[in-house]
């Protein structure tokens, strides 16, 4: 895969979350904190989730393997995902521009949150 296709998907990317936390940011508190019996309970749990997994592939591209889950409780509504999600975004940005072609068949090494190790080719 070439480094624009790359860059356009990660901008569709972008723009797909902004249209999650657009809508869930209309929701009431009780409605964005209603437990749906979904993988991840809530909707604010659901974008919690999300968000932390777009920071924490980051983190690992760059040979960090951070043990940290985020925390609902640290989210209590969309704005405040949208400013976490905003910084994911940014250094991604930073991190996407400085790529070579070269680097995408490096491995990347990282241990998951229980402390497992995987590697993959970026």
């Amino acid at each position: 895969m070439d480094l624009a296709t790359i860059g356009a998907l990660f901008r569709y990317n972008s723009w797909a979350n902004e249209q999650m936390l657009d809508a869930a940011s209309r929701l009431t508190e009780a409605d964005f904190k209603l437990d749906l019996k979904s993988s991840h309970g809530s909707i604010g749990d659901t974008l919690t989730h999300i968000v932390w997994a777009e920071r924490i592939w980051l983190q690992r591209w760059k040979g960090v393997s951070p043990t940290n889950v985020f925390s609902p409780a640290d989210f209590p509504n969309a704005e405040s995902l949208r400013e976490r999600l905003h910084s994911v975004v940014a250094e991604r940005s930073a991190f996407l521009r400085d790529l070579s072609a070269e680097r995408f068949l490096e491995p990347v090494e990282y241990r998951n949150v229980k402390g497992e190790v995987w590697r993959y080719p970026l």
